[in-house]
């Protein structure tokens, strides 16, 4: 339950938190935002991140808090679907050859009926082939969510495991889920051509993610000498400031990083 506004208070004000929540999930009232994912190979843009953020006027500033706040009061599963649909008519058609990287809340991976019926919404505007379901948090029940996960795989998604390194995400989870996709977190990036430790430990992942096999993405690019090192160290997919920020259209955040990728090989 939420927390009152003062003491001896038996409701919401209107501009608490809780009742922002509620009316962002009511309404529908979400910020969309694209972030390109790319291929350093190929100096071409292969995934689109998609990211929820509050309301230009809500008092929740950040899409942490407004997803803290949903896991909070259990409702978590119908912002989600409230924050898919807005994504879904945000980004379709999506371009042929580009993937939709979609966060997914624990809770809604431990609702079977949320999960099927995000099934059957994403299979409805997408091909499940261009969809990717990021795992994050490490709460919930690991039974419910390895279901989910075989559920969203027999419908033809892929996985990536989010955020690893970053202390929201352990290696258990990487090697019970098998994810195609694993996103390092920019705590193991940053400032990566300084730090020896880091890149044996990216360069360590590296070799474990070929086995699987699994892709790798190195999140929170944003100096060119992190992107030289990753390179070298064998990192083929980055996502970060250095090549685009978040653009409300995919179509010019994709302009934007190829256009990045093609000064930064000149």
């Amino acid at each position: 339950m939420p927390r009152p506004d003062g003491p001896d208070s038996g409701c919401l004000c209107p501009d608490s938190p809780a009742r922002d929540l509620l009316s962002v999930i009511r309404n529908g009232s979400l910020q969309i935002a694209f972030q390109p994912i790319t291929d350093l190979r190929a100096a071409r843009v292969v995934g689109l991140e998609a990211l929820a953020r509050p309301p230009a006027d809500s008092s929740m500033r950040s899409a942490g808090e407004l997803f803290s706040r949903a896991d909070a009061m259990g409702l978590a599963p119908a912002l989600d679907a409230r924050a898919r649909r807005a994504i879904l008519d945000a980004c379709t058609p999506l371009p042929e050859g580009t993937l939709l990287f979609l966060n997914i809340a624990a809770q809604t991976l431990a609702d079977r009926h949320a999960v099927a019926s995000m099934c059957e919404d994403l299979s409805r505007s997408l091909d499940p082939s261009q969809v990717v379901i990021e795992l994050t948090e490490t709460g919930g029940c690991e039974e419910l969510i390895a279901h989910a996960v075989g559920v969203l795989r027999r419908t033809g998604f892929a996985i990536a495991l989010d955020d690893l390194g970053s202390g929201h995400c352990d290696l258990r989870r990487l090697v019970d889920l098998r994810p195609e996709w694993i996103k390092l977190d920019r705590s193991l990036t940053r400032r990566i051509h300084h730090d020896p430790a880091r890149a044996r430990l990216v360069a360590s992942l590296l070799t474990y993610a070929g086995g699987c096999p699994a892709r790798v993405i190195a999140e929170g690019v944003e100096r060119p000498g992190e992107l030289t090192c990753l390179r070298n160290l064998g990192v083929r997919f980055v996502q970060g400031y250095l090549l685009a920020r978040p653009s409300r259209s995919h179509h010019a955040a994709r302009r934007l990083a190829e256009g990045e990728l093609t000064r930064l090989a000149a």
